[in-house]
């Protein structure tokens, strides 16, 4: 049995849709670590909308994945087997379990780490985890991350990476207004 531990990011969210902004993320990810987890969200805990189309997310992230042939990035449904509430750790747990010898680490957008906080045990994730933080136009991480520091509990002990990269400046709540108002959102999505 082969004991080599892998370093593994984990990329979670609700996709909705999965856009070119996403992927350069992925990508990026999969040059950086051993594998990649994207983890197709079925409901965020702090969203009141997300879990509607949940297989049809799925789906799409799927074939993007594998359009792009991106050997060691595997796109999880392991959130349908979890009982909700949905908290990421979790999912997180879920993971480890099923994976024992990878190591993972959570990676998010710059403008989740305003409202860490409010995670379900935000604490236990930055500990046993860690946080890969992905910059996004118009949030400045530094000040959410002080904020973080002065909440929590030993911060000298947290997992914290802010990533130095460039995502395109798109958002699925943006593609999903310009759908609405009939734009062409084709040159957003892979």
């Amino acid at each position: 049995m082969n004991c080599e531990l892998m370093e593994v990011a984990l990329y979670s969210g609700s996709f909705n849709p999965f856009h070119i902004g996403h992927l350069e993320v992925v990508k990026h990810l999969s040059r950086c670590f051993d594998k990649v987890y994207v983890v197709v969200s079925v409901q965020n805990p702090l969203k009141t909308t997300g879990a509607d189309n949940f297989n049809e997310r799925l789906e799409n992230v799927k074939r993007v994945i594998k359009n792009e042939n991106l050997t060691n990035v595997f796109v999880e449904d392991i959130e349908k087997n979890i009982t909700p509430p949905y908290y990421t750790l979790k999912t997180l747990d879920a993971l480890s379990l099923k994976y024992p010898f990878e190591i993972f680490s959570l990676c998010v957008g710059g403008d989740c780490v305003e409202t860490f906080h409010k995670w379900h045990k935000w604490e236990t994730i930055l500990n046993s985890y860690g946080l890969i933080v992905i910059p996004r136009k118009g949030y400045d991480v530094k000040p959410a991350i002080a904020e973080l520091k002065k909440q929590g509990e030993e911060p000298e002990y947290w997992h914290l990476t802010v990533l130095d990269i460039d995502v395109p400046e798109i958002s699925s709540s943006e593609i999903r207004e310009k759908l609405k108002n009939g734009e062409d959102v084709s040159h957003f999505l892979p």
